[in-house]
């Protein structure tokens, strides 16, 4: 495997941890919608959760740099879609959390502002 993808399988695999340690539960990992992978969909402070995990070797990016508009489209649609897909009618937000190795973790909670119709 090409050591970017280790690197965010590893990214991924923390992530989850993390979360789980926080009293989330995870329902699904790499789920694919059309263009879309998105990296964890959790269950949590009685929400839906879409969670984009950028996991970098060192510090590149400010936050607001790391989730484009495109890709913050791109989410808001594959959520949407999993809900629908799920039959889940909670509340839901896209988070992301950032990274940075061996061991810095931030968790920005609705990172992606969404709005539903």
């Amino acid at each position: 495997m090409a050591e970017h993808l280790e690197l965010g399988v590893e990214g991924g695999n923390l992530a989850a941890k993390y979360l789980e340690s926080k009293g989330y539960t995870i329902l699904d990992r790499n789920w694919r919608w059309r263009k879309a992978e998105v990296d964890l969909f959790v269950r949590g402070e009685n929400k839906l959760i879409l969670v984009e995990v950028k996991t970098r070797s060192r510090s590149l990016e400010q936050e607001e740099d790391l989730i484009s508009e495109n890709k913050a489209l791109l989410l808001q649609s594959a959520l949407e879609a999993y809900m629908k897909e799920k039959n889940i009618s909670l509340e839901a937000r896209i988070d992301l959390i950032k990274i940075e190795m061996p061991n810095k973790l931030k968790h920005f909670k609705a990172a992606v502002q969404a709005s539903f119709e």
